[in-house]
């Protein structure tokens, strides 16, 4: 074989694989780009999918120029050579060539296919891990809720002696700060606060709720779960000018 024919051999392997490489990225940047998609629309624990459908993106994007100038690169034909007359041209084994590359462009698709399997089984496993914290926080809410609800009722009773009183109420401060992070919140309005409907709750109505009201004393503390009222605060109110006026 002559230099213009092992050069035009070359050219068509580097082709050959360049397209298959390019192919087979683009193969994976789709997988990828399902999989963020799915985890978008179920949502797991310690994973970022906005990170993996960016990165499936420019993956498909690259490997779609990639393809393009591959498949260009590959219909333009060199012009021809007078073969040698030295030498006889001897055959190209292109059927072989094909073969080998359908044979790794199988093997990155089984590739591929078993990484995604193993995204799903992660993806399960965090799902379930998850439902099991969620179950947890709930069960550390209610006992907390219980918790402040017995200081409650042991604070009230010992009202007349002070002494015994603040140990409990700094108890109370201590819990609400523990429990925060589980998203469970202390409502406990002081003498003078604003009236807020949506988190207290008026015991007396005898007053034109029209006009501007504040807290006269808190009967029974409230509580907010996650960031919502779960237990307004009951409280005595009274209108603002009345306040002032006393």
């Amino acid at each position: 074989m002559n230099m213009a024919g092992i050069e035009k051999s070359r050219q068509k392997q580097f082709s050959t694989e360049a397209l298959l490489v390019f192919a087979a990225i683009f193969v994976l940047a789709l997988s990828l780009l399902m999989v963020s998609i799915r985890l978008l629309q179920q949502p797991v624990a310690g994973v970022h999918p906005t990170t993996l459908l960016v990165l499936s993106v420019i993956g498909i994007a690259g490997s779609s120029v990639g393809l393009l100038v591959a498949i260009r690169s590959s219909s333009q034909t060199p012009a021809p050579v007078e073969p040698s007359l030295s030498t006889a041209p001897v055959p190209e084994n292109g059927e072989q060539q094909e073969n080998a590359a359908r044979v790794r462009l199988g093997k990155y698709v089984q590739s591929l296919e078993e990484q995604l399997q193993s995204l799903r089984q992660e993806r399960d496993q965090y799902a379930e891990e998850n439902g099991e914290l969620r179950n947890k926080v709930k069960l550390w809410q209610e006992r907390s809720l219980e918790m402040f609800s017995l200081l409650e009722d042991m604070s009230k009773s010992n009202l007349a002696e002070e002494g015994e009183r603040q140990p409990i109420l700094q108890a109370k401060k201590h819990l609400a700060q523990l429990v925060a992070p589980l998203g469970v919140g202390l409502i406990e309005p002081a003498a003078g606060d604003a009236f807020d409907p949506l988190l207290h709750q008026a015991e007396n109505s005898d007053h034109d709720r029209s006009a501007p009201l504040v807290v006269q004393d808190c009967l029974a503390w409230g509580y907010t779960l996650n960031g919502e009222v779960h237990t307004p605060a009951k409280v005595l109110v009274a209108s603002a000018e009345e306040r002032s006026d006393g």
